[in-house]
């Protein structure tokens, strides 16, 4: 579910990269209203004990000036 409006576009090639890399760092842009934000989003995979990705983490950081 999209919560924020920006420019990430989560297809089956952003899955598939952050399964097999374990994390994602990338810069986004995102709109409120008429104000812009630069976001740096951390994005990591949770796995249990056998290695099978149960959640996935996304931590943000507003890099904006």
């Amino acid at each position: 579910e999209e919560i924020l409006p920006g420019t990430l576009k989560s297809d089956a090639r952003f899955w598939d990269e952050l399964e097999h890399q374990k994390q994602v760092t990338i810069i986004e842009n995102a709109k409120i209203g008429k104000k812009k934000y630069r976001l740096k989003e951390h994005f990591a995979v949770m796995q249990d004990h056998s290695g099978k990705v149960v959640q996935y983490i996304n931590f943000i950081t507003e890099i904006s000036n």
